[in-house]
């Protein structure tokens, strides 16, 4: 019951936000579609894609929590633990190969699976609409902000599951 006191009010923000901002949303992509211009470049218009959606620092971010642990268990490990020159080169050389433009450059083919050139361009538009720029910069906040209700709610389902096992 309580998630639901939690939930629902949460979807009924964000249609009423989506609903209420409709007019300012449709007009901004009639603005930027018409307005934006293309490279004709699949490449670098993914690599805008990316940069606008967030989804270069997701990228970024993930490399880096892998290099830091890496790291870590490098400098940990009996086989290198005396070594930090070692594990600096180790690491220098997972740098370079997981660098963001080595893993976006080998991974275009993927994209080009999904997405056609068009597509791409058309994204790039409706991501450069203010209203768009700023959900996007806001909805890692809100997720952050969200995690302590995910884990109450977490927690009250384990509780709920253990007193059922514990009846039976």
């Amino acid at each position: 019951m309580r998630k639901r006191e939690v939930i629902v009010p949460i979807i009924v923000a964000l249609i009423t936000g989506c609903l209420s901002n409709y007019d300012k949303i449709s007009k901004s992509v009639i603005e930027y579609t018409q307005g934006n211009t293309s490279s004709q470049n699949y490449d670098q218009e993914l690599r805008i894609m990316l940069e606008k959606t967030g989804m270069r620092r997701q990228i970024d971010t993930m490399n880096n929590i892998y290099l830091n642990r890496l790291s870590l268990a490098l400098a940990l490990s009996n086989k290198y633990q005396n070594q930090p020159d070692k594990v600096k080169k180790i690491i220098a050389i997972q740098s370079r190969y997981l660098s963001y433009d080595n893993l976006i450059s080998k991974s275009i083919d993927i994209f080009k699976h999904y997405y056609t050139l068009d597509d791409i361009e058309n994204l790039n538009k409706i991501y450069s609409i203010p209203f768009v720029q700023r959900q996007i910069e806001r909805t890692p906040i809100i997720i952050t902000e969200l995690m302590p209700i995910f884990l109450a709610c977490e927690k009250e389902a384990i509780d709920a599951e253990h007193e059922i096992m514990a009846n039976n």
